[in-house]
């Protein structure tokens, strides 16, 4: 494999590979990442809401990814 660092072209970061949550995923990321700073839990409905929140978590590095 390539270094991206070698590409004649600029290579995103990972964090911006994905595109932007709809409204309803947005606010819902928004709303468990207050609960998250505040030290309580998440509970994700599905696969896909539990990738959003990894996926916010992982670019926001200043953020408590502890479980609890």
């Amino acid at each position: 494999m390539t270094h991206p660092a070698d590409l004649p072209y600029p290579v995103p970061e990972p964090h911006e590979w994905a595109d932007e949550p709809d409204v309803e995923t947005a606010r819902a990321l928004d709303e468990a990442l207050v609960e998250v700073d505040a030290g309580r839990s998440v509970i994700c409905v599905g696969e896909d809401a539990f990738d959003v929140l990894l996926e916010a978590l992982a670019t926001n590095p200043g953020r408590s990814t502890r479980a609890s």
